[in-house]
């Protein structure tokens, strides 16, 4: 929270118990120990409810996406010879809200228990509340718009390779990437925000940044380090995607945490479809034994379980290359392939491309779906 006073993201006030506005945002610190930078996070809590029972985030408005969705943003990724992944600094806090809205972000602060408790309007986009990720990435965008006739490039790449504040895109060869990398850090740095923790798989591609950097904090390089982006792992020296699974303790096996296992299996491309499938239809038998949350399963399913999760730990030693083509290729095909059962059914596209002396065939992507209980029957 100082952080924050002290970067002028908060104006002092003075309101007393007879305001005719007296809402106050509760808040809580999130620690996240496996970031390189901000390791407290301060989240406020817009679904406390006021007096007339609404919260402020039961009033605010969600706001459209804005932004293309992250199959998307991967199969890009997986084009690019040269990668290029960053984020932009503090990007709520660089976002002022409307002067007529901050009575509605009011939080209270000291320093020490003994101190009196001070009012405090927070003045940018607040983590917590239900429009910021709208207010932050349509901000993005309308930057990317503002500069189009200066970086023309650059604003395609931030209004269609952005996630959230995750720049993930690349170029052919590392002088584009380069160019590319330092265009957008300009347009950025036009609307006050700066990208930082520059990632790729081309080491000349980071040592340019650095070399040409103004804070050279903001630029960080990964050797053989991996790296979580998007929920997906990547080790830049290999320039390959691995899995990094958290299987949880259980001293029961129940339908709960059966769920909340699966649950942790982030498989956005379907690349682990063919284990991630068995461990829905174990879901989909668990609903139809209709059996309580914290019910012990029959022994049936408990070996069923227990067979999955001997397997998982397995995935950790796949990896999958991050680039999915030859470099370069004459010739590029997309093979389709889909089957049923009559408990799932599936498709995968993979990737052929080929030039005069090679070729690279690739995983692209997959879908499964369990199939309905209620089985429709075709008459011939």
């Amino acid at each position: 929270m100082a952080e924050y006073i002290s970067l002028g993201h908060m104006k002092e006030i003075n309101y007393s118990a007879d305001s005719p506005l007296h809402y106050y945002l509760p808040h809580l610190a999130v620690l996240k120990e496996n970031s390189t930078t901000t390791k407290l996070l301060v989240v406020f809590d817009a679904y406390a409810c006021t007096t007339s029972g609404l919260s402020l985030n039961d009033v605010l408005m969600r706001g459209p996406k804005t932004q293309d969705e992250l199959f998307n943003l991967l199969i890009r990724l997986r084009s690019h010879r040269v990668a290029l992944i960053a984020d932009v600094e503090k990007m709520y806090r660089q976002i002022s809200v409307h002067p007529d809205d901050c009575d509605f972000q009011r939080t209270v602060w000291r320093d020490s228990p003994s101190e009196p408790i001070r009012d405090f309007q927070l003045l940018t986009v607040t983590y917590g509340t239900t429009s910021a990720p709208f207010a932050a990435t349509r901000s993005l965008q309308q930057l990317a718009m503002d500069e189009a006739h200066r970086f023309p490039t650059a604003s395609t790449v931030v209004l269609h390779d952005f996630y959230v504040d995750d720049l993930v895109s690349g170029a052919p060869t590392t002088e584009e990437a380069i160019k590319l990398a330092t265009e957008i850090s300009n347009l950025l740095q036009s609307g006050c925000m700066n990208l930082r923790k520059w990632i790729s798989n081309d080491a000349d591609v980071l040592t340019a940044l650095h070399a040409n950097a103004t804070k050279t904090e903001s630029y960080m390089v990964k050797d053989s380090q991996s790296v979580s982006n998007l929920g997906i792992i990547w080790v830049p020296s290999s320039d390959t995607f691995t899995f990094k699974l958290q299987l949880l303790p259980t001293d029961a096996i129940t339908k709960r945490n059966v769920l909340a296992q699966v649950a942790k299996l982030f498989d956005p491309m379907g690349w682990l479809a063919p284990v991630i499938i068995k461990s829905k239809i174990l879901i989909q038998d668990l609903w139809k034994l209709k059996i309580g949350w914290d019910d012990p399963l029959p022994d049936s399913e408990c070996r069923h379980w227990t067979g999955i999760k001997a397997h998982l730990s397995h995935l950790e030693e796949i990896s999958i290359p991050r680039f999915a083509f030859t470099d370069p290729f004459t010739r590029l095909e997309l093979r389709v392939y889909s089957d049923a059962s009559e408990k799932d059914y599936a498709a995968v596209v993979y990737a052929r491309s080929i030039n005069s002396h090679s070729q690279v065939i690739s995983l692209l992507a997959a879908k499964t779906r369990v199939a309905p209980i209620k089985q429709l029957f075709c008459q011939g």
